[in-house]
Parts: C-alpha cells; structure tokens; sequence
C-alpha cells in the first residue's frame, strides 16, 4: 500500500532537517537521514519505509542528544545540597568571632498557614547565627507570558531553612513583613535587589536591606571578576568557583509553584537556592578576613563588617515610571539586545554573561518589542535563533510576543505550546 504525503511531505522533511541541525552533522547516522529524504523525493512512498526510517532517526538523534545534554551538563564538581553543607558559615564564625561551631546540615520547615509563618520566623530570626545578621532570601512564581505573582519565598538562617508557600496571601505575616523592611537585616542573593522589588509589587511594601552576592564577590576578588562584562555573577558560578560544588539547575525550575503542597523536588532545590548564597557569602568573609588578617583580630572583624554594611542597600525600593520613548541603555535587555545587533548569537551572550539562554533570549526580545520598528532581516535573524530552542518554555514564555512581533505566526505559536 502507497500513500502520496503531499504537504505531509514537507512537513516531515523539516522536521527531520531541524532535529538534525539541532544535535550538528557528526551527531546523526546520517544513513538514517538519507534514507528519509530519499523517501521524500518520490511522489508515493511505503509507509513502512517512511515509519521505519523516521523511528531510526528519532531514535538516533535522540541518542545523540543525550549524549551531548550528558556532555555538557556533567558537572565539575559535585552537587551542592543543604543537606551536606560545606562549612563556610562556621568557618567564618570562627575566624570573626573564635567561636567553634559544629557543621550540621540545617532543618527545612515548609509553611502554608500565615499564623505558623508568624510564630516560626519570630524566634528563628531573633538569632540567625550568621555573620552581621544575615539571612540567605530568594522567590520563586511560575513563569508565563508575564511574571506570575510571588508563590515562594525562602529565608535562610544557619540552622533553618522556610519554605513558605504565599501565592494563597493577600498580605504577607507581621514577621515577615517587618523582616523586608529592617535595613539592619541584609538579605542575601543574586539578583535580590530583583526580588525585593517583586515583594514590593505584590505585597504593597518598601523592603530594605538587599546584600547583592555579585557585588561582595567582585569587591573582595577583585582579579577573577573584573574582566566580565555583566555586573550580575550567577549562583551557580559562585557556588562551583567558591564552594566546589555544583548548583543543580534543572526543569524545576519551571514547574508550577502555586500548587500545594510542593514537591520533594521543589522543596530541595528551593531550599538549596537560599542556604547556598549564605554559605557562598559566608566563604567570601574568609576569604576578606585573609586580606586583611595583618591586623589585629578586632580591627579585622570590624572592617569585614563594615564591608558588608557599606554593600547592604538601606534605601526602599522605589519603582520608577517607564519612559519607553527614552530607553536606558544600562538595562539588561537593552545591553544584551547591543551585544546582539553587534554579531553575538543569543547562545554566545549567554556564554559570555554566564546566564540561561532563555534569559538572554528573553532580553533581546523584550528590547525589540520596545523599538518603533524592527527590520526584516533582524525577524529572519531571531526566527533562525529561536527555532533552535524551539522548546515549550520558551513559547509559553516569548510566544505572544515574537508573534507581535511578526517573528512566528500565532498558529506557529500555539503548536509551538502544544508540544509535549
């Protein structure tokens, strides 16, 4: 029995030429391949023929593509989990304070109710038992076509670890609420002056006390990060470059935060985003103490104190009103979208920034959408790109808005989400 494929044809010739190109020529038994296009040429074909040759190539490209994701996410060291903690924050107790304290993995406590919320954080926050009272903070929201509101929020001491689940609270409890605005209190993180901001949307407050992870790294190693070009430094090169460990960042991440209750898989890599920007803080106090260790003890302690205060942001967050018409060239999207239009592939920015790709892609296509007009050589350009990490994350993500912008049709988009 034939069957003439007409536009099915086509269909299946460019689907099999982009799953080749994505995993490169040397990755695919190219036997396979030819078997399909030869098949293609012809105006009937045996479907077994057709269904053998394409399982064959499936099959083979998805080998390949294994093998490369394994090669290219093998981690040089290995992963970090709270559960085993490195040791920096008794570490730096003792090179402050000559206190001894024992290495012990810190309990995750996971909430839902505010008046639990309340109770707990007032008698842990009391005495964090970290280094100028800091606390390790980060958030979590599920991702679409606009940042979804705040769903979890992680706070971090030296023996607790909170996963409180707030995507069901129109407010935030006293405890917490009185924790974002004391100045005195640092909250530690990458991108946290990002996140507070976020807490300030949401939840109608001024949080203070924001202690960038990226600044204190570049102030105290001034010689490893002073060529990098992007002022943020991710937790995961952090954590491999200071505490030999590796960050598990895997699909996690993108799955959705708002049901209840989390996962054992969200619960751990929650808890492991906040406790690891302690531990790395923590290690770059050692490692400021060092410099500084010619001097008397006291003298030592007082100035990497004063470091940590000096980098604390004490100011609330102010939103400011948007001036599309006037675009500020410092701006993320904006820097990553003049790296693209110099020749940079949105693969190389990443590469070079040592963010997601999706990040960047994001960026570039968020500072187009800004543009009166976007020439047609920059659609084909980012059509190309894009079709290359042509994953449902990111047409949940970009899709409506590469469709505006006349990058994908809207029909595109939508089979682009209905992917599995």
């Amino acid at each position: 029995m034939t069957l003439a494929l007409g536009p099915t044809r086509t269909t299946i010739t460019m689907w099999a030429f982009r799953a080749a190109t994505r995993v490169g020529v040397s990755r695919v038994r190219w036997n396979s391949v030819s078997r399909v296009f030869m098949c293609m040429t012809h105006t009937s074909v045996a479907i077994p023929c057709v269904s053998r040759s394409l399982d064959d190539l499936a099959g083979s490209i998805a080998d390949a593509r294994a093998a490369a994701d394994a090669r290219e996410h093998t981690p040089e060291h290995p992963f970090y989990t709270c559960a085993e903690p490195c040791g920096a924050i008794p570490k730096a107790f003792y090179l402050l304070y000559g206190e001894r304290c024992a290495v012990q993995p810190p309990s995750v406590t996971y909430l839902r109710e505010a008046s639990e919320m309340d109770t707990q954080l007032r008698s842990a926050l009391a005495a964090p038992g970290t280094v100028g009272r800091t606390i390790g903070l980060d958030l979590e929201w599920n991702v679409g076509l606009a940042p979804g509101r705040t769903a979890v929020m992680q706070i971090a001491t030296a023996t607790r670890i909170f996963v409180l689940h707030v995507s069901h609270l129109r407010a935030l409890p006293d405890a917490i609420a009185q924790l974002l605005v004391d100045k005195t209190i640092p909250k530690v993180g990458v991108a946290v002056r990002q996140d507070l901001a976020k807490l300030s949307r949401d939840f109608g407050l001024e949080p203070r006390g924001a202690l960038e992870l990226s600044r204190i790294a570049r102030r105290v190693d001034v010689g490893r990060w002073k060529a990098r070009r992007w002022p943020l430094i991710s937790l995961r090169n952090l954590s491999s470059t200071y505490l030999m460990r590796d960050l598990r960042k895997d699909s996690t991440r993108m799955s959705t935060w708002t049901v209840a209750p989390l996962s054992e898989e969200q619960l751990a890599y929650a808890a492991n985003d906040a406790y690891v920007a302690l531990e790395i803080l923590h290690e770059l106090v050692c490692l400021a103490h060092t410099q500084v260790i010619q001097t008397s003890p006291q003298v030592a302690r007082e100035a990497v104190l004063n470091m940590l205060s000096e980098a604390t942001q004490t100011e609330p967050y102010v939103r400011r009103e948007s001036r599309p018409s006037v675009p500020n060239r410092n701006r993320a999207h904006h820097r990553a979208l003049d790296a693209w239009r110099q020749g940079l592939s949105m693969c190389a920015i990443a590469k070079q920034a040592d963010i997601a790709l999706l990040t960047v892609a994001g960026y570039v296509a968020r500072a187009l959408s800004e543009l009166p007009q976007v020439s047609e050589a920059e659609r084909q350009r980012l059509r190309k790109e894009f079709s290359h990490i042509a994953v449902r994350p990111v047409a949940i993500r970009y899709g409506l808005l590469l469709a505006r912008l006349g990058i994908f049709r809207f029909a595109e988009v939508r089979r682009w989400i209905a992917r599995p």
